[in-house]
C-alpha cells in the first residue's frame, strides 16, 4: 500500500450511479402503482388484496430507500482502515482486522472478510476495481478465493482415486471439464424446446427428465469429481448444475402450463417428500461446508423438477377412461403473462365443483366456445392418484 493523502473517497462512476438509481426509482413507481390499484378501483374491502397492497407498498418504499442509498454511498479509505458510508450510517473495518477478500454474487460484488466476529464484513461493487486508489489500498490483502481454489486443486492432485500420477489426475479433470461444457448448451436448447413444443412431443419430457438422475449417476461414477455445485465456488471440480437447472425450470413451467390438477394437497405432499429425499442425497454427496444460497437455489430447482415430473407423469400416463361432466359456458376471458397466454371459460357447476367458476382451456377451445354453449369437462383419476381435468366438446 502506497503512502498518500487520506482520506480518499471512492465511488462508482456517475453514469453507473445514475443508471442504478433510475432502475430503483422505476421499480418503486411500478410497485407503488400495483399497491394503489385496489384504492384506484375502490376495492378496499378484500383482506387478501389489502395484504398484498401493503406488501407492494413496502417494497416500493424499500426501492426508494435503495435508490437514495445508491446515490450517497461511498467507500472512505484511511491509511489504517476502510469504511462504507450510506443510508444506514458508516461501517469501519480496520486494515489489521481484514482476513482477506472474496468475490460474491458471481463476481459482481466483493467482500472484505474480518478476521474476528467483532467486526462485520464490508461489501462493495466489483466495478470499483477500476479505481487505482482502491487497488493500491487493497494491495497485500489475501485473495481468499484464490487460496481456497489452489488448496482444493492441490488436494485433488494428491488424491490417488483419480489417477496414478499428478499428470493423469490433471488430464482426467480437464476431460471432465470438456464433457460438462459440451452438454450445457444442448440441455438449454432441449429445455427451451420442452417449454415451447413439449405438449406436442411428450418424448421430450422423458428425455429432459432423465438428466437429473443422470447427474446423480455421474457423481457416483466419477467418485465425486463431478459435483452438484453446492460447495463454495472455489473448487476446481466441474459442476453438474446445468443438468438440474433446465430440467427443473422447463418441467416445472410445462407442468404449470399444461396440466390442470384438482388434487393439489396430495400433489404438493408427494412433491415435498420426493424433493426432500433428492436434496438429502445431494447434500450427502457434497463436500462441506456448503453455500446455503446455492442449496436454496438447488432446492427450488429440485422441487420444480419433482413437481413437473410427477404432474406430467400423472396426466400423460393415465390410461383410465375419464369421467365426463357437461357444463354450460357463462363467459370467457384470458390472461397474458410474460411467456404465455392462459385461456379460461367460466362455466356452471360440474362434477366435484359445486359453484360456477373458471376452467382453463386450450386456445382452440377458447375460440370455438361462447356464452350459452355447452362443453364437457373430462376428469381423469391420474396415474398417481392426482385428479386432473381437460375441457373439450361433448
Amino acid at each position: 500500500m502506497a503512502e498518500g493523502a487520506y482520506p480518499i473517497i471512492v465511488r462508482e462512476t456517475a453514469g453507473l450511479r445514475l443508471y442504478t438509481v433510475a432502475l430503483f426509482v422505476l421499480a418503486a413507481a411500478m410497485l407503488g402503482f400495483v399497491a394503489g390499484v385496489p384504492i384506484f378501483f375502490g376495492k378496499t374491502d378484500d383482506r387478501v388484496g389489502d395484504v398484498f397492497a401493503a406488501i407492494f407498498a413496502l417494497a416500493s418504499l424499500a426501492s426508494l430507500a435503495a435508490a437514495y442509498h445508491t446515490a450517497i454511498w461511498r467507500l472512505v479509505l484511511e491509511k489504517d482502515s476502510i469504511a462504507s458510508s450510506g443510508i444506514f450510517g458508516r461501517r469501519t473495518l480496520p486494515r489489521s482486522q481484514i482476513a482477506g477478500i472474496r468475490s460474491i454474487l458471481n463476481g459482481r460484488r466483493c467482500r472484505l472478510v474480518p478476521s474476528d466476529r467483532t467486526h462485520k464484513p464490508l461489501t462493495f461493487s466489483a466495478a470499483l476495481f477500476k479505481n487505482e486508489a482502491l487497488l493500491d489500498w487493497l494491495e497485500g490483502i489475501p485473495d481468499l478465493d484464490a487460496a481456497e481454489y489452489h488448496a482444493a486443486l492441490a488436494a485433488y492432485e494428491q488424491d490417488s482415486r483419480y489417477g496414478a500420477t499428478v499428470e493423469e489426475r490433471q488430464a482426467r479433470l480437464a476431460w471432465m471439464e470438456r464433457i460438462v461444457s459440451a452438454v450445457d448448451w444442448p440441455i438449454f436448447g432441449l429445455g427451451l424446446a420442452v417449454v415451447v413444443v413439449g405438449q406436442s412431443y411428450p418424448l421430450l419430457f422423458a428425455v429432459l427428465a432423465a438428466f437429473p438422475p443422470l447427474a446423480i449417476a455421474l457423481n457416483f461414477w466419477s467418485r465425486g469429481l463431478l459435483r452438484f455445485g453446492l460447495e463454495r465456488a472455489n473448487d476446481p471440480r466441474p459442476t453438474l448444475g446445468a443438468l438440474f437447472f433446465m430440467p427443473g425450470m422447463a418441467l416445472g413451467v410445462s407442468a404449470g402450463i399444461g396440466t390442470n390438477l384438482l388434487d393439489w394437497r396430495p400433489a404438493l405432499a408427494d412433491t415435498a417428500v420426493l424433493a426432500l429425499s433428492v436434496m438429502a442425497l445431494l447434500l450427502w454427496r457434497s463436500r462441506h461446508p456448503v453455500r446455503w444460497d446455492q442449496v436454496f437455489l438447488m432446492a427450488v430447482l429440485v422441487a420444480a423438477y419433482c413437481f413437473g415430473v410427477l404432474a406430467l407423469a400423472d396426466v400423460t400416463l393415465d390410461t383410465a377412461s375419464p369421467q365426463r361432466f357437461p357444463a354450460r359456458v357463462l363467459g370467457k376471458h384470458f390472461e397474458t403473462g410474460r411467456s404465455n397466454t392462459r385461456y379460461y371459460l367460466t362455466v356452471d357447476p360440474w362434477g366435484p365443483m359445486t359453484k360456477s367458476g373458471d376452467v382453463r382451456v386450450s386456445e382452440s377451445v377458447y375460440r370455438a366456445e361462447n356464452s350459452g354453449d355447452t362443453v364437457c369437462v373430462f376428469v381423469g383419476p391420474g396415474q398417481l392418484g392426482w385428479r386432473w381435468y381437460g375441457v373439450g366438446k361433448c
